[in-house]
């Protein structure tokens, strides 16, 4: 598994713990990704923020509330390995899959793509004093 503790000023500090592809947090929950399915999109479980799997490999981003005057560590943060603890897994929470439905033939990706390429036409055309 590989982990980035994606920064956010405020709110409850929260640990982690790691058990194979089951995350244990400080406030008592613990979710199980061991389900997440490659080219699939789930739906954010707090603290959880992000999980997908390429390539075989199995990627989470979970919230890092940290302070105002954090160091560049926090607030720039890389992906980790984290190690192994165990921990009992019985009352794991599972990720849910969200379906998004082509639309006109294109993925939600190619979507994406293209409302990325729409904002950066405009960024640089506002960068350029036009309208």
């Amino acid at each position: 598994m590989n982990v980035l503790l994606s920064p956010q000023v405020g709110g409850e500090r929260l640990t982690y713990e790691f058990n194979g592809e089951y995350i244990k947090i400080s406030n008592g929950q613990i979710i199980d990704v061991s389900g997440v399915e490659e080219n699939k999109t789930y739906k954010p479980i707090y603290p959880l923020t992000n999980v997908e799997r390429k390539d075989g490999q199995l990627y989470v981003k979970l919230l890092n509330e940290v302070d105002a005057d954090a160091d560049e560590s926090e607030l720039f943060p890389e992906w980790f390995t984290p190690e192994d603890t165990m921990f009992e897994t019985a009352d794991a929470i599972t990720p849910v899959a969200e379906e998004f439905p082509e639309e006109n033939g294109r993925s939600l990706q190619e979507e994406i793509d293209t409302l990325k390429e729409a904002l950066q036409e405009l960024v640089l055309m506002t960068m350029e004093g036009g309208e």
